[in-house]
């Protein structure tokens, strides 16, 4: 029988925030959840992954200042390992029954929570996602669209959603995306593939109060690649589908090249081998590079056994 005075510490939410360079603002942050958190009547914790930010340690003293407070609690980082690993480690020690991940940065709203904590309560979901549109720059909402589309296709996400990363999950969903074991852990490809009950919310569409985005365009890219990757192996096919393309045409260019050079005349003597050796040899690598791409991808997911974070220090 388990004690008592455990289950009674044990709190009904998680909210868990990756930080990163965020020491001067976190602070009002953590104050505004624990006002929603005061009108929501329910036991609860915060749990702040400081990922190692380079800003001579005011963020990390910002959050052992905060986790004087019986809620809060605080994880240093050894190494920066981006945000979806940082929250991985807050999963990892997140002690609730139901788990709240929001950014550092005043996009996601607090007000939004109860909302969110109304929609799993009454849907019966594994794992509510915000939606919402957000105003960017031109060339940011260019590329928005752009990977809304690619993630739509790798992910199932229904259309007309655009997730963001403000996610209320069960206990049980974030066990099994745990149970995950791989080297680069991206939190949307492992909530579609953890669970069929996936519900969305809107929500606020916030701009950012202060400082600037983590992500250049470089790295938003990447990060893109990163989730689409994750999520499906339908780049491989289509480059393996390709190389097939290309040996059936090289095969009817030779099968047209013999023909004209039996039936219906004389073609460039030395040509016709040259180019359809290049196109014949050509599309068979590319095949065999899709192949050897769909295994070697397998290879890697199941031989990575490296941590994927190291804490310094809780609070």
């Amino acid at each position: 029988m388990v004690d008592e005075q455990i289950i009674n510490k044990m709190p009904n939410f998680s909210v868990v925030i990756p930080c990163y360079c965020s020491g001067q603002w976190i602070s009002q942050l953590v104050g505004e959840i624990l006002d929603e958190f005061e009108k929501i009547k329910q036991s609860f914790e915060i749990l702040l992954i400081n990922d190692c930010s380079p800003d001579d340690n005011l963020t990390n003293d910002a959050i052992k200042k905060l986790c004087q407070i019986s809620q809060v609690r605080g994880i240093e980082l050894m190494t920066n390992v981006g945000q979806h690993k940082a929250i991985c480690c807050g999963l990892d020690n997140a002690k609730g029954n139901t788990i709240l991940i929001m950014d550092d940065d005043f996009q996601n709203n607090p007000k939004d929570i109860s909302n969110m904590i109304n929609n799993l309560e009454v849907s019966g979901n594994d794992v509510i996602i915000g939606t919402c549109k957000r105003k960017q720059a031109f060339y940011r909402s260019m590329g928005s669209i752009f990977v809304r589309k690619i993630l739509r296709r790798g992910l199932n996400i229904p259309a007309g959603m655009s997730p963001t990363s403000f996610v209320l999950m069960n206990s049980k969903l974030k066990d099994t995306i745990l149970s995950i074991k791989g080297a680069n852990p991206i939190l949307s490809p492992l909530i579609f593939k953890s669970t069929n009950l996936i519900g969305w919310e809107t929500v606020s569409s916030e701009n950012r109060k202060y400082g600037n985005s983590g992500y250049s365009y470089s790295k938003l890219v990447n990060a893109t690649m990163d989730n689409y990757v994750a999520a499906t192996k339908r780049p491989l096919r289509v480059y393996a589908s390709f190389g097939v393309l290309v040996v059936f045409c090289s095969i009817s260019f030779i099968s047209y090249s013999i023909y004209l050079a039996t039936i219906g005349g004389n073609p460039p003597p030395g040509y016709t081998s040259i180019v359809a050796s290049i196109f014949f040899f050509g599309g068979f690598n590319i095949l065999g590079i899709g192949i050897m791409g769909e295994y070697i991808g397998r290879l890697l997911s199941e031989s990575i056994t490296d941590p994927i974070y190291v804490i310094r220090e809780e609070y």
